[in-house]
């Protein structure tokens, strides 16, 4: 017989006379029931049990886990006769079962840009103490992953599903469910994460530009003699009188991102300008 905690079971008693006296009184006592046996079938219905005559009894018993496992049950049965009295006694075991699954759920690479193609695995056990049938693995995401047949105790199975990595990130769970041999449903869930990093750009920036100011017109001109690429030209302003300030910039070499470096070359007189 087969039960699991909690379940209610009935133990049902059959006393036979097979002796060649009928016997009265008849007794049965089963300390494992929930309450004292009762009699649900007298046989012709008097109150003697003739010979090969039966008389049935049951009881009721709740399993719990301080019982054990397996659960023993002892009766006894007695009746009187002219002489003396007669005993019997029998037992009978209750297995309990303790079913039992896990689920471990991963997901190979763990992120990736949209478009990276990532491969969820399902790793399927039987962590109970007997045989699991009809094992669906499902997803909350992806749907339905794949059935198990059977899983013996200690027994694992893996099933794979792909996915392609979108816009965001995603977190889906799975669940893995199972039934004994009693239709007692067992499951268990477990989730995985792949993360969307942000795409990074590395923008480095770089201006060349050369003005001669004339008067108080400026006129773009060539990169000044002498700067080479990664070096920023010279800029010169030719005052309307007075001499003629050299402003320049170089050689420096450019980092990322805009810079200004400055310095005085020299200062000279000039001819007056018309």
């Amino acid at each position: 017989s087969l039960a699991h905690v909690g379940d209610r079971i009935t133990y049902v008693f059959t006393a036979r006379n097979n002796g060649r006296a009928d016997l009265s009184n008849i007794d049965l006592i089963d300390v494992t029931c929930d309450t004292s046996p009762s009699l649900v079938d007298d046989g012709d219905g008097n109150d003697v049990l003739a010979v090969d005559e039966e008389w049935s009894f049951a009881c009721d018993r709740t399993i719990t886990a301080g019982d054990g496992d397996p659960v023993h049950n002892q009766a006894t049965v007695s009746g009187d006769h002219e002489s003396g009295s007669v005993t019997d006694s029998d037992t009978h075991d209750v297995n309990v079962l303790h079913p039992g699954i896990d689920l471990e759920k991963t997901a190979t690479p763990t992120s990736g840009p949209p478009g990276t193609l990532v491969v969820y695995t399902y790793a399927v056990t039987n962590t109970g103490d007997t045989t699991l049938y009809d094992i669906s693995v499902d997803d909350d995401i992806l749907g339905h992953i794949g059935d198990i047949a059977s899983l013996d105790p200690g027994e694992d199975a893996t099933l794979t599903k792909d996915f392609v990595v979108g816009d965001e990130i995603v977190t889906n769970i799975g669940t893995a469910t199972g039934e004994d041999v009693l239709g007692r449903s067992v499951s268990a869930d477990d989730d995985a994460t792949v993360l969307n990093p942000p795409v990074r750009v590395d923008q480095h920036q770089h201006t060349e530009h050369a003005v001669t100011r004339l008067g108080h017109r400026e006129q773009p001109s060539a990169v000044a003699d002498g700067a080479s690429a990664g070096q920023r030209p010279a800029k010169q302003v030719l005052g309307s009188r007075g001499g003629v300030l050299g402003i320049g910039v170089g050689p420096v070499r450019t980092r990322p991102g805009p810079q200004v470096a400055v310095a005085v070359l020299d200062h000279r007189p000039a001819e007056p300008l018309d």
